[in-house]
C-alpha cells in the first residue's frame, strides 16, 4: 500500500514538472500566433488565441496584459466600444492584483476606465463613479513609480480629458507632473500645450505648467503665435524675457546694452543718411532683409524724424499667408513697443499706429515673428512679410 501510495505522488510530482515545462511553451506558442494572426487583420481568431494564451498561463501577467491590450485596441474599431472596454477592464483587473507595483499596469487599468467613463452611455453618478476609479488608478500607477517620466506624461497626459470633473486637489496633481515631464523634456510642449489648451482654454495653466523654464516659455510663444493667440503676446513675451533674465542675468544685460548699442550705431547712421531704407536682419543674426521682404523672422529699422505731439505713423505693407495665419508684425518706436497686428492682405495696405512723441529722429522697427513655411495639400505655402514706405500724419 506505501508502495502504491509513493508511486501515486511520485506521477503526480512528474505531471506537474511537465506541465509547469510544457504550459508556459505552449502558452508562448498561442501568444505570438495570436499576435502573427492580429497583424494579418485575422481578429476573431487572434483573440481567441490570446484569450488561450492567458487561460493556460494564468498567473503569467505578460500574457494578461497582452490580452487586455487587444482588447483596448479592438475597443478603437468598434462602434460599439463598451463590451471591449469592460473586457479589457477585467484582465487588467487581474493582472494589478498579481503585480501591485506596476504602474503601468495601474495606467493601462486607469486609461480603459477612463475611456468608459467618456462614452454616451455613462451618464450622471456611473460617469463620476467611473471617473473616480480612473483616477485613483492614475494616482496608483504614479505612487508606484513617483519620477519616471514616461508615467508622468501617460497619466497627465490622459488625466487632461477628464480636467472639467476633477477636483482642486487632483488638477494640481495633473498640473505638477505636466510641469515636472516638461522640465525633463521641454519640447513635448508640442504635445501637451494643444491638449491642455483643449480641453481647459486656460492660459494661466499653460503659464503654470512653463514656469521655471526659459525653454518651455519660449515653446509657449511658438504656441500662442501658431494658433492666433495673439492677445497674450504680449503677456508670453514677457514671461520669455523675464525667465531669459533670470537663467542668466549677465547676458540679458549684455543683450540689453547691445541693444541700446544698436540703437545708438542707428541713430548715428540717421543723422547721416536718415536710413532712407528699411534696414535689419534675420534673427540668426547674419541674414540680411533688403528692401523690407521679411522672408523669416527678424527685424527691419528705419530712420524717420517725428513731429512734438501726438502723430500716427502709417506703415504699408502686405503679406502671404501660410494654413490660413497670416504674418504677424509688432512695430517699435525707439525700442518701445507701439502696436501690433496681423498683415492679413496680399495687396499694399497701410497700417496706422498711434504714438505722442518730443519729436525729432526716432527710429522705427518691425519685427516679423510668426514666419512659417508648409506643404498643404501639395502646395507649399510660404508666410511673409513685406514692408513698404512709412507715412507721418499729425494729429
Amino acid at each position: 500500500m506505501r508502495r502504491i501510495l509513493s508511486s501515486i505522488v511520485l506521477i503526480l510530482i512528474f505531471i506537474a514538472v511537465e506541465a509547469a515545462v510544457i504550459l508556459p511553451i505552449i502558452a508562448n506558442a498561442e501568444f505570438s500566433e495570436a499576435a502573427r494572426l492580429e497583424e494579418a487583420y485575422r481578429w476573431k481568431k487572434a483573440g481567441e488565441k490570446y484569450a488561450l494564451a492567458a487561460k493556460i498561463s494564468p498567473f503569467d501577467t505578460e500574457y494578461l496584459i497582452g490580452y487586455g491590450d487587444y482588447l483596448f485596441r479592438q475597443s478603437l474599431y468598434r462602434k460599439h466600444r463598451a463590451p471591449w472596454l469592460e473586457k479589457a477592464m477585467t484582465i487588467y483587473e487581474r493582472a494589478t492584483k498579481l503585480n501591485q507595483r506596476c504602474p503601468e499596469y495601474w495606467y493601462k487599468l486607469g486609461n480603459t476606465i477612463r475611456q468608459m467613463a467618456l462614452l454616451p452611455q455613462y451618464m450622471g453618478s456611473s460617469r463620476s463613479d467611473n471617473i473616480q476609479l480612473a483616477m485613483k488608478c492614475f494616482k496608483n500607477a504614479l505612487l508606484n513609480d513617483p519620477n519616471g517620466f514616461n508615467i508622468s506624461y501617460s497619466v497627465s497626459y490622459a488625466a487632461l480629458s477628464l480636467w472639467e470633473y476633477l477636483d482642486s486637489e487632483e488638477r494640481q496633481l495633473i498640473a505638477d507632473r505636466l510641469k515636472y515631464v516638461l522640465k525633463l523634456r521641454p519640447w513635448y510642449s508640442n504635445y501637451i500645450f494643444p491638449e491642455v489648451w483643449e480641453y481647459t482654454s486656460d492660459f494661466s495653466l499653460l503659464e503654470r505648467i512653463s514656469a521655471g523654464s526659459l525653454a518651455v516659455n519660449k515653446y509657449l510663444l511658438y504656441f500662442v503665435l501658431n494658433n492666433n493667440l495673439l492677445e497674450f503676446y504680449s503677456r508670453q513675451k514677457k514671461n520669455v524675457d523675464f525667465y531669459r533674465q533670470r537663467q542668466d542675468k549677465f547676458k540679458f544685460e549684455l543683450e540689453k546694452k547691445e541693444k541700446e548699442k544698436l540703437l545708438s550705431s542707428l541713430h548715428s547712421l540717421a543723422v547721416k543718411d536718415e536710413l532712407e531704407n528699411w534696414q535689419g536682419k534675420a534673427n540668426d543674426g547674419e541674414t540680411p532683409i533688403i528692401d523690407g521682404g521679411m522672408f523669416w523672422n527678424g527685424t527691419i529699422n528705419l530712420g524717420i524724424k517725428m513731429p512734438k505731439g501726438k502723430a500716427k505713423i502709417k506703415i504699408n505693407a502686405k503679406g502671404t499667408p501660410s494654413g490660413r495665419i497670416w504674418p504677424y508684425m509688432v512695430v517699435e518706436l525707439d525700442g518701445k513697443e507701439i502696436g501690433a497686428t496681423y498683415v492679413s492682405a496680399n495687396e499694399w495696405k497701410e497700417y496706422d499706429f498711434k504714438v505722442e512723441t518730443d519729436g525729432g529722429l526716432k527710429i522705427l522697427s518691425v519685427m516679423y515673428v510668426n514666419d512659417r513655411c508648409i506643404e498643404l495639400d501639395g502646395n507649399r505655402e510660404d508666410r511673409n512679410l513685406y514692408v513698404g514706405d512709412v507715412r507721418i500724419d499729425k494729429e
